[in-house]
């Protein structure tokens, strides 16, 4: 268990004292409703009720979510044209890391922030997440089934995926100026994805990786099974209404960014994320942002979504002159050229000079110990 905090080591005491705490209620309702004042004892009951009924309710959704996982488990093994994937869960164990590191934790936490203001109450202000991590452990794929491709020059297929118990998303908000810190982590959620990976139309750009953009959709609403919700430290998410309630959220979210057609672009070339519709070159979250400044008319609607040929073009043209500046280069044999990658959306890499200071001494010393470790020649 964390450390516990404000809000969090009040609910924990009424946890640990629950039914003094009833018992408390109880006698201070009656002695209220003595005094004239029967609605406090009304509102004993009614919360009495609620405890009842979500004691009962709690075991009945997670028994209900567990047997729509079960079948759509089983649907998924079972469809047809599937294929395993234990050589795709291998390249992506390995590739997790690489693929989607921390560094991408303000890009996602910007989203998340943004997102959650337009649809959190607004007596929940001050919203600000200060962590986005997917882990270290990948999710599993129980079945592959390759889709024919909406565009030419990509490939698409659809894999029911498990992702569990490595998301960790942290959240600072205040409620009432009452400050509280939300941390979600152990997710274990399932959705059929769609996955399209897009290359160059043309093969002409030979300083450009060979794919140009990922996109990341779901056909069905993400489902998540379980998950662990603490408030400033106390699990909340053992009550079974607040984690059916915060469960539901999630899926609305996801539901925005992946479901109903929305999609998640992943430029490969120059490593940024977007949200997008998959006919139309914005999500519907930016088309209510900025409803009655720009139309449904105005933007053109795109095939692809990699950057148009002409752009690729001139990344390709950048990087080559990079290349060639990189082995024209003359420096000293204590010298480098350190390479960067590009930065989020730049066209042009890093080229740093290294002087390695300790290159020459090390080849003197090893020079030296040859020499005095070499057997001296005889003259015949």
């Amino acid at each position: 268990m964390g450390e516990l905090y404000g809000v969090g080591k009040i609910l924990q005491f009424i946890e640990d004292n629950f039914f003094l705490s009833r018992a408390t209620l109880f006698v201070f309702a009656c002695v209220v409703a003595s005094w004239g004042y029967n609605c406090i004892f009304f509102v004993f009951i009614f919360l009495e009720l609620f405890i009842y009924f979500c004691q009962y309710i709690g075991p009945v959704i997670d028994k209900n979510r567990k047997e729509e996982f079960d079948t759509w488990v089983d649907q998924s093994l079972k469809v047809t044209g599937g294929e395993t994937a234990h050589c795709l869960n291998g390249f992506i164990e390995q590739a997790w890391q690489p693929i989607f590191p921390d560094t991408y934790s303000p890009f996602f936490c910007q989203l998340l922030t943004d997102l959650f203001t337009s649809l959190l109450p607004k007596i929940i202000r001050n919203i600000n997440f200060t962590w986005f991590s997917f882990g270290k452990r990948p999710p599993k794929i129980i079945q592959v089934v390759t889709e024919q491709a909406p565009n030419p020059m990509s490939v698409a297929l659809t894999a029911s995926v498990v992702y569990a118990q490595d998301l960790s998303i942290k959240m600072n908000c205040t409620v009432l100026k009452i400050p509280f810190t939300l941390e979600l982590t152990d997710l274990v959620a399932y959705a059929p994805l769609q996955v399209t990976v897009e290359t160059p139309e043309k093969p002409n750009f030979l300083y450009l990786p060979p794919i140009t953009a990922i996109v990341f959709n779901s056909p069905q609403h993400l489902r998540i099974l379980s998950n662990t919700l603490k408030l400033n430290g106390y699990n909340v998410g053992k009550l079974p209404l607040i984690n059916f309630l915060w469960c539901h959220m999630l899926e609305h979210f996801f539901k925005l960014i992946l479901s109903d057609g929305e999609s998640v672009v992943w430029n490969f070339v120059t490593g940024e994320w977007k949200l997008r519709h998959m006919t139309r070159p914005y999500s519907s979250l930016s088309a209510k942002m900025f409803q009655g400044i720009a139309t449904e008319s105005t933007p053109t609607k795109l095939g692809r979504f990699s950057m148009p040929e002409s752009m690729l073009a001139a990344f390709n043209d950048t990087r080559k002159k990079l290349w060639e500046r990189l082995y024209a280069e003359k420096i000293p044999p204590t010298k480098r050229l350190v390479y960067l990658a590009p930065n989020h959306g730049e066209m042009t890499q890093l080229l740093l000079p290294y002087e390695n200071k300790t290159a020459e001494k090390a080849d003197i010393e090893t020079q030296t110990e040859i020499v005095e470790n070499e057997p001296e020649k005889t003259e015949n």
